[in-house]
């Protein structure tokens, strides 16, 4: 299907080169005159033919005299007259007939539009550019209408009326023509000038108001009378010279007369598709975001109204793009400023949430622990920065040790703060009370005191006694597995109990419960949280119970130390990435069969030292030190009994290892001292007496030591000294005594 868009390509395209060959050339007046012109050779062949068939030349004998003064004036006045009006001779210094077609070509030069001149000029231009097609048409009325009336009056005296009206009748309807059609095609060339002005004005924020000449419905109504006159003439034609309808001159006038009414059809057409087509292209770019700017090249007063209209609306709509675009930008801006607040206390937030990680790791207490031939290694894993999962080391009075784990309700700060609660409730209960069920009920006691909200913990406590009984209690927590080395089985300790921090001991009565256990040497006890069983890996499967009594089992040959290792990596292997989702620790802890049996020997030793039996005591206390190098109180007394033994060599030896260890101990220094002294090290005794004097200053034993080390290297005045000092603490010290009568001899 051809569009009147394609017509116009193949049509009007010649036309707008005619144009713009002539408006470079001469003027852009000029040029909108001569191509709308060009219709007039049309339009001559459309009055010939009615004056032919109509007008009876022949009976007056003028015809010939009509032509030469038809094309006398055609050539002479109505063309001269017509182009100077329209600035043929502007540029040889002859202007325009009128002052807007000179300010046209005063500021479109060789077809381009000026953009240096100023606001007012470009405005005036505008007006120029609306005026052009009514100009254009008023100097086709005016110029041609000179022509008919001359040789109308002409024919009136020299030929017949008839002939005058005949001649009146056809020219004024060629001229009614030739204006419409001299109208159309200069609104259709000055459109694309008359856009650009507009465009200009808009970029200077020139406000404008758009003027309208014509409109569709007038157009409309003139192409109806177009034909209505059309057919009248050849009814006339066909009745006064008796023509048949289907003879040539009245085809040749049907035919030219459709063809002209094509010409204005299509013209008519086009300005309303393609100003239909531009407020399409307008509303399209404003709902993209664009200004929706519509500046219509034709000047129709329907289109020129519905432009404005448009333009408005996009004036309203760009308006509160512009404040909703403004809010946004406002409202972005103190989101942005609020996110960097948030952020700013965010990160305030989890630095302080580190610190408190930090300082919650801090309260539990560091393994390795080892007491009184007890291991216990422990581990913790937080699932976020801070966790609710708790363990603790507890020295007890009569030298038992509490072991504690415990899992509070909830996770994150509150969770974080009732373990530090539970944590603090527990050291005070366990200075109180022996009794698991005892120290429970105490604890519950505090917390329901304290806690007002709905967290509770859940506990497993166990107090292991220096005979290695095991008295324990569970409150609503996982049973503690027993691994025992001997048997090779495993048990599982529990007792009936609710959880701490919910219910006042009123309520719960006596549901706290306790119970009995011993351990072995090499047995282990295993503690830990619902954080351990209950992981899940991203198969959504559970690590399970059977797992951890399984890697118990695999690990129970395993240094302690590397069993708790080989726990962590299993874990984490089945976790494969996960994070976990609950907090996890668990209490792993052996009866060190090694350590035992060093325990043994050293307190044979130290009851053999007890008694004298200093040479029996050294070996046992060798057997404790060889088995457990780091038993302080063994190595002190295996130092001391060499002493005794007069074996000083390895006395020192001995205790220059424990004092490494333990520097502040005044008594080891002492028999240190002795130590050198019986070997005759005097600086190395003098040294270690005067560490044991910096300890305890008033300690008699090691006063008595340095006053017979300087007596040695002959500081026979500090000698004195440390005799003084001594008789002033024990005036009857034989010793001293002696020593001073004989210092002063």
């Amino acid at each position: 299907m051809i569009s009147i868009q394609r017509i116009e390509t193949w049509v009007i395209k010649p036309f707008f080169t005619i144009f713009n060959f002539i408006s470079q050339r001469v003027t852009y007046t000029f040029a909108i005159a001569f191509t709308t012109s060009l219709g007039g050779f049309i339009i001559a062949a459309y009055i010939a033919l009615f004056i032919i068939a109509t007008v009876r030349f022949d009976q007056s004998n003028t015809g010939l005299q009509f032509v030469y003064l038809f094309t006398g004036l055609t050539l002479l006045e109505y063309a001269p007259l017509y182009y100077l009006h329209f600035g043929l001779l502007y540029r040889a210094g002859v202007p325009c007939f009128t002052r807007r077609l000179n300010v046209i070509n005063r500021y479109i030069v060789k077809g381009t539009l000026h953009q240096t001149m100023n606001d007012d000029e470009a405005l005036r231009l505008l007006e120029a550019l609306e005026h052009l097609p009514r100009d254009n048409m008023m100097a086709a009325l005016i110029y041609p209408s000179i022509v008919m009336v001359i040789v109308c009056i002409f024919e009136l005296l020299k030929g017949s009326l008839s002939n005058a009206i005949f001649l009146f009748a056809g020219i004024s309807s060629a001229i009614f023509i030739y204006i419409f059609l001299t109208y159309i095609v200069a609104e259709l060339l000055s459109g694309r000038m008359r856009r650009k002005v507009k465009w200009l004005l808009v970029k200077r924020g020139i406000s404008f108001n758009e003027q309208y000449i014509l409109s569709i419905r007038a157009k409309f109504i003139f192409i109806n009378v177009l034909v209505l006159v059309a057919m009248v003439e050849l009814g006339a034609m066909i009745y006064y010279n008796h023509y048949k309808i289907f003879s040539a001159v009245p085809i040749m006038f049907i035919l030219l007369t459709g063809f002209i009414l094509f010409i204005l059809l299509f013209f008519y057409l086009l300005s309303i598709e393609e100003s239909l087509s531009e407020i399409e292209s307008a509303a399209v770019d404003l709902a993209r975001g664009g200004s929706g700017s519509l500046f219509l090249p034709y000047l129709d007063k329907e289109l020129i109204n519905t432009s404005k209209g448009f333009i408005a609306a996009a004036y309203e709509v760009n308006d509160i793009r512009k404040n909703l675009e403004q809010k946004v930008e406002e409202r972005t801006k103190e989101l942005n400023q609020a996110l960097a607040t948030l952020k700013e206390k965010n990160d305030l937030i989890a630095k302080e949430l580190k610190i408190a990680a930090s300082i919650q790791q801090g309260i539990l207490p560091q393994t390795p622990f080892v007491y009184n031939a007890i291991k216990v290694i422990a581990y913790n894993r937080a699932s976020s920065d801070i966790g609710g999962d708790l363990y603790d080391i507890i020295r007890m009075p009569n030298d038992c040790l509490g072991i504690l784990i415990a899992d509070i309700s909830g996770h994150g700060i509150p969770a974080a703060l009732i373990s530090t609660m539970v944590k603090i409730s527990f050291h005070e209960s366990c200075q109180k009370y022996m009794l698991p069920r005892r120290i429970f009920a105490d604890v519950n006691n505090q917390l329901v005191n304290i806690i007002r909200t709905q967290e509770y913990a859940t506990v497993f406590f166990m107090v292991i006694f220096p005979t290695y009984d095991v008295m324990y209690a569970n409150g609503s927590h996982r049973k503690a597995i027993v691994c025992k080395r001997n048997t090779g089985n495993v048990e599982y300790w529990d007792t009936g109990g609710i959880f701490l921090g919910a219910l006042p001991n009123e309520e719960i009565g006596g549901l706290f419960e306790d119970n009995f256990g011993i351990l072995e040497p090499g047995d282990r006890v295993f503690l830990y949280t619902d954080g351990l069983p209950e992981s899940r890996n991203w198969n959504n499967e559970e690590f399970g119970d059977d797992r951890v009594e399984k890697l118990l089992l695999e690990t129970i040959d395993m240094p302690i130390d590397d069993a708790k290792e080989y726990i962590i990596t299993q874990w984490e292997k089945f976790l494969g990435g996960t994070p976990p989702r609950d907090d996890m620790t668990f209490v792993l802890l052996e009866l060190d069969p090694i350590m035992y049996n060093a325990l043994q020997h050293r307190e044979k030793g130290q009851q053999l030292f007890i008694e004298k039996k200093y040479g029996l005591a050294i070996d046992e206390l060798k057997r404790a030190v060889i088995m457990n190098p780091d038993d302080m109180t063994a190595l002190l007394l295996l130092g001391r009994s060499y002493i005794y033994t007069r074996q000083y060599n390895n006395a020192a030896l001995h205790l220059a290892e424990y004092v490494a260890k333990k520097p502040d101990d005044s008594v080891a220094q002492y028999f240190l001292a002795i130590a050198h002294y019986k070997l005759n090290n005097y600086d190395e005794a003098y040294t270690a007496a005067a560490h044991s004097l910096a300890i305890q200053p008033s300690y008699v034993p090691a006063l008595f030591v340095m006053a017979a080390v300087c007596a040695s290297l002959h500081k026979t005045s500090e000698a004195i000294d440390y005799c003084n000092k001594i008789l002033e603490a024990d005036p009857g010290n034989v010793k001293a005594q002696k020593l001073l009568r004989k210092l002063s001899h």
